[in-house]
């Protein structure tokens, strides 16, 4: 309004201005389009585990690291016997074995695609000074033990142990969780088209102007097996307007 963001404004000058908008002619000010790339993010440690666990599963810090436990240690995958599904998961390193990076591109080659597959494999740093990089990132230990296959051993496992039901169901979740930002984290970034549109009103010797983003998604990339929960979504490298306008479409302005 005038130059100027209206962070607050009293409720009858802001009815005023609305009323005024819907009388108004509007006219595009400037038009920017331009191509959006999303990254995935790093495979999880410790503390990036519990944050995504606490948003998406409700899970507390404790009842997180209890559950991850169980999955390093071993679970019983009824005629494959006891199998470790993930590394260690007290961990501040994002770095993966060379191992498994040729693993994980052979399997999102193999399920998703050429297309989904980066050129070279993904790296990512640690933020943290000091970091133990003894260990790995979490991750799972064999890719052949996908989330499916581990749900299907487990649940019959429940059904030979009803008592054990809500311990296998939190194993499930948690064990779905670490498998779909590993593999995402080695994946394309997601692509969307952004365009932003403003548009001005003028009444008189008072200026208006309006802010339009629409965003479509061009390639889905990581997104098509890992969505972030929106705290982490809105990471530094991003602008946090570009996040507004996801899924709008606009109409072709000039």
């Amino acid at each position: 309004v005038d130059g100027q963001k209206p962070d607050r404004l009293p409720e009858t000058d802001a009815r005023h201005i609305a009323a005024l908008a819907q009388r108004m002619p509007l006219t595009v000010g400037q038009i920017e389009s331009k191509v959006r790339r999303k990254m995935p993010s790093a495979p999880f440690i410790t503390s990036k585990l519990q944050q995504e666990a606490a948003r998406k599963l409700r899970f507390t810090a404790k009842r997180t690291m209890g559950v991850a436990q169980r999955l390093y240690e071993g679970i019983e995958l009824g005629s494959e016997g006891l199998v470790g599904l993930i590394t260690y998961m007290r961990t501040d390193s994002t770095r993966v074995s060379a191992e498994a990076l040729t693993e994980v591109r052979t399997f999102i080659n193999q399920r998703y695609g050429s297309a989904a597959l980066p050129d070279e494999p993904n790296v990512y740093k640690t933020k943290q000074t000091n970091v133990q990089d003894a260990h790995e990132a979490i991750r799972p230990t064999m890719l052949k033990y996908d989330p499916e296959t581990v749900r299907r051993l487990l649940l019959e496992e429940a059904a030979k142990h009803p008592d054990k039901e809500k311990d296998i169901g939190d194993q499930i979740k948690l064990y779905q969780l670490i498998w779909n930002r590993f593999v995402a984290s080695q994946m394309t970034p997601a692509v969307y088209d952004l365009t932003t549109v403003l548009v001005d009103l003028k009444d008189g010797g008072r200026s208006f102007e309006l802010r339009a983003t629409g965003q479509v998604m061009r390639a889905p990339g990581f997104t098509a097996v890992y969505s972030e929960s929106q705290d982490e979504d809105r990471r530094s490298d991003e602008a946090a307007s570009d996040a507004d306008g996801d899924g709008v479409r606009l109409p072709p302005l000039e």
